[in-house]
């Protein structure tokens, strides 16, 4: 129950400092002091500011997982160059890197709950992930369901979330 009011007190803080902090790393650097102010001693956070104009995001990371990159020719890239150290633990620069996501491509955001399991090691769950993913360029909501059901033990052992975003640009 604290964890869940922790995470509602830091998604609220997210919500007004997003307002005003327009750099990613900057934002994760707020946000680690208001989670270290908070007693909140390891949350993590994954934060992608992205331009429809250009194609262009701006990705930093607190600790969260790398988000994946489908290409539209089928490719999965791992975001890694941002891994950084989880809120409230303090006193660790956050970066930001600036990628291309290119038209059509669909971003992976997920928990560890989605890739990691008894029996099975993180990186081994990662592969899993890549290569669903890799599958096809089928709609959205099929995808998760296909991934979910073959990632997820049953019954699931954690919370899991999996948002995938399709890439629009702007005319």
């Amino acid at each position: 129950m604290s964890a869940a009011a922790a995470m509602g007190r830091l998604r609220i803080t997210t919500k007004a400092l997003a307002r005003h902090v327009s750099e990613p790393a900057d934002l994760l650097t707020e946000f680690d002091a208001c989670a270290q102010e908070a007693g909140i001693e390891l949350a993590t956070c994954l934060y992608i500011v992205y331009d429809p104009g250009t194609g262009r995001a701006r990705i930093a990371s607190a600790g969260h997982l790398p988000p994946l990159l489908l290409r539209p020719d089928g490719t999965v890239e791992t975001i890694d160059e941002v891994l950084g150290v989880p809120l409230g633990v303090g006193g660790h620069p956050f970066r930001a890197t600036e990628i291309e996501l290119p038209a059509d491509a669909t971003l992976a955001l997920y928990t560890d709950g989605l890739i990691e399991a008894r029996g099975r090691d993180i990186e081994a769950g990662l592969e899993a992930l890549r290569t669903e993913l890799a599958c096809s360029q089928e709609a959205l909501e099929n995808m998760a369901d296909r991934i979910l059901a073959s990632l997820l033990p049953a019954p699931p052992a954690d919370d899991t979330v999996l948002v995938l975003a399709r890439v629009h640009r702007a005319p």
